[in-house]
Parts: C-alpha cells; sequence; structure tokens
C-alpha cells in the first residue's frame, strides 16, 4: 500500500470523528495524521504546497462517510 493510500484510509477510518468536529471544512492529510484545517481547498493547497512535496499530502471535504464523496468522470471517448 503506498503512502497516500495509507494516508486515503487513515481518512476512511477516522471520517465520522473527523467530521464531527471539522465539518464543512477542508483537511490536509500526511504520514497518516493530520496536517491541518482550512475553510476553502484553495486554502488548504496553497498552504499544503508550502509545507510539503507535491504528491505527498491529500486534501479532503471533511463530511461524514454517510455523506461520503462521489467522483464523476466525463470523457468523449468511445470504446
Amino acid at each position: 500500500m503506498t503512502t497516500l493510500q495509507q494516508d486515503n484510509q487513515y481518512y476512511i477510518d477516522n471520517q465520522d470523528k473527523l467530521a464531527k468536529e471539522y465539518a464543512g471544512k477542508y483537511i490536509v492529510i500526511k504520514d497518516k495524521s493530520l496536517q491541518g484545517v482550512y475553510d476553502t481547498e484553495i486554502d488548504a493547497y496553497q498552504e499544503a504546497k508550502e509545507k510539503f512535496e507535491l504528491g505527498t499530502f491529500l486534501i479532503k471535504p471533511c463530511v461524514p462517510k454517510s455523506q461520503n464523496e462521489t467522483q464523476v468522470f466525463h470523457t468523449r471517448a468511445f470504446f
């Protein structure tokens, strides 16, 4: 499991606990620990890129598991 996968698993394992305290915020996770809490995704990104190398941290919206995020990707490619 890669470091980012471990960080994502930390988020999943602690999601409800984090959401109780930081609901509606964006959080930065690195090395399986919370590194910062921000009002916007842009703020989280700008701070994190100053502190850490790009590609070594996660930025997640802090929501309870019941409101899990869904990502949709669109493509014009036809198979």
